[in-house]
């Protein structure tokens, strides 16, 4: 028999029965499950129908607003066709200056245009916290109108974590956890410590290494000579490098030599 004659689901032939939203059925034996093709604006747009007495939500939930629920009274409801009145929904009102967004746009008392909650909020308490939040509350909201959000206080959930620390010079990030409401200690990490000096490394995670340290050394060509203090700076150093001699070697040298003449002198008035 030709596809024209077979009953789909024992009871309906392909072409009898539209597609049906959300049933995972092949409602009208077309081969593909809750799909309905409809011309919009001269293009192919997939969408699916509704049976009578089915029902689907309506209205937002943003704001003060509240979503309701849509019955279908039509043999067959198609986008916005058939359907009857959003029941139990709030809809949204005119803005005023309570704390709430009672137009349902996404910002709170926004009577005088501003972009932001901070911005609207703000401005409608002629720039003075909103009277029911005099002190900064955990909300991602501008509450004390300072210009900053959440300012003074800890915001997380429990058990949630964020990385903390930092990762310059010789410091390794680490863990906090949010323990009863706020951030925990800084685990895992390296934490920045007192500089270590000549160390070559940044120990206090400050971006500098072995600063506010004395030199060991003075060097200036990398050669140690007679015009400078301490020892060769890394530079070459053969036998072209002359040996500095430091005041004490220079006593020891000039008695060694005074006491050999006089040992010199002795041992020749003997002779004679």
């Amino acid at each position: 028999p030709d596809g024209e004659s077979v009953t789909c689901n024992g009871t309906y032939k392909p072409g009898e029965r539209i597609e049906i939203c959300n049933n995972n059925l092949d409602d009208d034996c077309d081969g593909d499950i809750d799909e309905f093709i409809e011309i919009v604006d001269g293009k192919e747009k997939i969408a699916c129908g509704y049976e009578q007495g089915m029902t689907k939500s309506c209205g937002s939930n943003i704001g003060e607003c509240k979503s309701g629920i849509m019955t279908c009274y039509s043999k067959v409801c198609i986008g916005d066709y058939g359907w009857g009145p959003c029941e139990g929904k709030v809809g949204p009102k005119e803005e005023v200056c309570n704390g709430k967004d009672d137009d349902c746009d996404g910002i709170i008392d926004d009577v005088n245009g501003g972009n932001s909650i901070e911005e609207s909020r703000c401005a409608c308490f002629n720039g003075e916290s909103y009277p029911g939040y005099k002190t900064e509350i955990c909300n991602d909201i501008d509450d004390d109108c300072d210009g900053e959000i959440d300012e003074g206080i800890s915001c997380c959930s429990e058990g949630t974590q964020r990385p903390c620390g930092s990762d310059i010079g010789e410091c390794r990030p680490g863990v906090q956890t949010c323990r009863n409401g706020e951030w925990g200690p800084c685990e895992g990490g390296v934490q920045p410590r007192n500089e270590i000096c000549y160390d070559n490394k940044d120990n206090d995670c400050d971006g500098e290494v072995d600063e506010q340290c004395t030199p060991e050394i003075t060097c200036y060509n990398g050669i140690q000579d007679l015009n400078e203090d301490g020892i060769d700076c890394g530079g070459p150093c053969e036998k072209e490098c002359e040996v500095k001699i430091t005041l004490p070697w220079i006593l020891i040298a000039t008695g060694s030599i005074i006491l050999i003449v006089v040992i010199s002198y002795l041992l020749m008035q003997r002779i004679r």
